[in-house]
């Protein structure tokens, strides 16, 4: 995991590395746990969400990461990097540690992958850290 994370640092612009923004942490799926964790890193109105899931059909662990510009603790997230789906989820945040994300649609890019949530279905989640 410490090498996705490095990874996906070493991706990011130099601003927003040092990110503190109030959602900024590791959150969980209230109904999903097996869903992984997601990394949410939020500056400027630009917010970065990485999710690291379970391993996967091959047994390899997955991972991807969205971005979009938050207003009003809303945010709609695009793929910034990720191999398997291309997504458009929105998230609200209803506290600094409770967030709700939609997802809007999901393609699949790789033929050997499936979406893992329902379009239009709201799912909760924690911040855990």
């Amino acid at each position: 995991m410490k090498k996705i994370i490095g990874v996906l640092l070493l991706c990011l612009p130099g601003g927003l590395v040092h990110a503190a923004g109030t959602y900024d942490g590791i959150w969980t799926i209230d109904d999903l746990p097996e869903a992984g964790y997601l990394m949410i890193s939020e500056n400027s109105g630009r917010l970065i969400f990485a999710g690291l899931n379970p391993p996967d059909f091959d047994g390899n662990r997955r991972w991807g990461a969205s971005w979009g510009d938050i207003k009003d603790g809303r945010v709609r997230l695009t793929r910034l990097i990720n191999d398997n789906i291309d997504a458009v989820t929105d998230v609200v945040f209803t506290s600094a540690t409770t967030l709700t994300l939609t997802q809007k649609s999901c393609r699949p890019i790789n033929p050997n992958y499936v979406c893992s949530l329902p379009n239009g279905v709201p799912y909760a989640a924690t911040k855990i850290w």
